[in-house]
């Protein structure tokens, strides 16, 4: 195939041989979407489940072995979608292959693993990319072209939420935070549109919904070292039965004007004798067989960057620092607190 260049020439670029470790539940969109992308060629899968065979495309592959996986294919390319607290490991091993690696957000669990994840990417020659998706969703880019240009202004007050079905949060909230796996999304937003975040307070509900102990919902406030100030609102408790099985917003409110994304996730309805139905557009689709949506415009830019046609938008140092706020949010609902972030002061009241 033939891809346009930095410089607008035409050059020939052969598909990237690459393979995905962890084929849960983002594990399995991006093999959905290798399998389609002519920019891929997906040779295996890994994962410790013998079962995640049954979630892949006829002729692809399972071990269960990352060892194995590394020694039996010529890869130049790895996507680790595995849960945040083992990513360093299989990071670490795939970058001293000398393979160029896509890490699931957030890039750890904790800042300290995060830390050594940077300090192994740097000794490996910047290989690795750490994919926060909303960063390739073109609504969010053109709001965020927006914001930069100054056509709304400097940016004073900033609203976001992220809530989504409870399916997820059923399989995610005894492994991670609803701040860390859902929040981190807008948190990440929110730097990128309003820069480095001062401080942050946050109250959660507990309902028991999704069980025992669950954090159902999170409401946080934002102070950004600019003075202006934001609220994120997220939760993962929406019925996946229901119609309006996930909900977006975005907004931005500037001192010339004010910019919004707003999506009630899908955006597709469609009304038959059945009822109401929502289709599932955004994050991935096929048209005509060809790979669409914001995961295959996410992956497509990766594989552009293992060819050194693009440069990858997130820093390894943006990626730690919306993990950085995730996590000063879950300190703050267990201490009730506020919590200083991005400046080494200590929480106070």
């Amino acid at each position: 195939m033939r891809v346009s260049g930095p410089a607008r020439e035409e050059v020939d670029v052969k598909p990237v041989r690459c393979a995905v470790v962890g084929v849960g539940m983002m594990g399995s969109s991006h093999v959905q979407v290798l399998e389609a992308l002519p920019e891929a060629h997906l040779l295996a899968c890994c994962d410790t489940d013998p079962g995640a065979v049954e979630r892949l495309p006829g002729g692809v592959p399972l071990l269960t072995s990352l060892d194995e996986l590394l020694g039996r294919y010529q890869l130049e390319a790895v996507f680790v979608c595995t849960p945040q607290d083992q990513h360093l490991p299989v990071v670490e091993a795939c970058l001293a292959a000398g393979l160029f690696v896509f890490c699931e957000k957030p890039i750890a669990h904790n800042l300290e693993t995060a830390d050594l994840m940077i300090e192994v990417a740097k000794r490996a020659g910047g290989r690795l990319a750490v994919g926060h998706t909303m960063r390739f969703d073109p609504d969010y880019v053109a709001l965020a072209d927006m914001v930069a240009s100054g056509g709304i202004g400097t940016p004073v007050h900033l609203s976001a939420r992220r809530n989504v079905p409870d399916f997820e949060g059923r399989m995610l909230f005894n492994r991670t935070t609803l701040a860390a796996e859902v929040g981190v999304h807008d948190l990440d937003l929110f730097r990128w549109l309003a820069g480095p975040v001062e401080r942050v307070f946050a109250m959660s509900a507990e309902t028991s919904t999704l069980g025992e102990g669950a954090v159902d919902a999170v409401i946080g406030t934002i102070r950004f070292a600019t003075g202006a100030v934001g609220v994120v609102e997220f939760n993962w408790i929406m019925n996946s039965d229901s119609a309006l099985s996930a909900d977006y917003r975005l907004a931005v409110f500037g001192t010339e004007g004010a910019a919004y994304v707003e999506m009630r996730d899908p955006v597709t309805m469609v009304y038959t004798l059945e009822g109401a139905k929502w289709l599932r557009t955004g994050g991935q689709y096929e048209v005509g067989g060809t790979a669409t949506g914001i995961v295959a415009t996410e992956d497509r830019h990766f594989l552009a960057t293992v060819r050194g046609l693009r440069d990858w938008p997130v820093s390894l140092e943006d990626a730690r620092a919306a993990l950085e706020v995730a996590l000063a949010l879950d300190r703050s609902l267990a201490t009730g607190r506020p919590v200083y972030v991005e400046t080494g002061r200590k929480c106070v009241v």
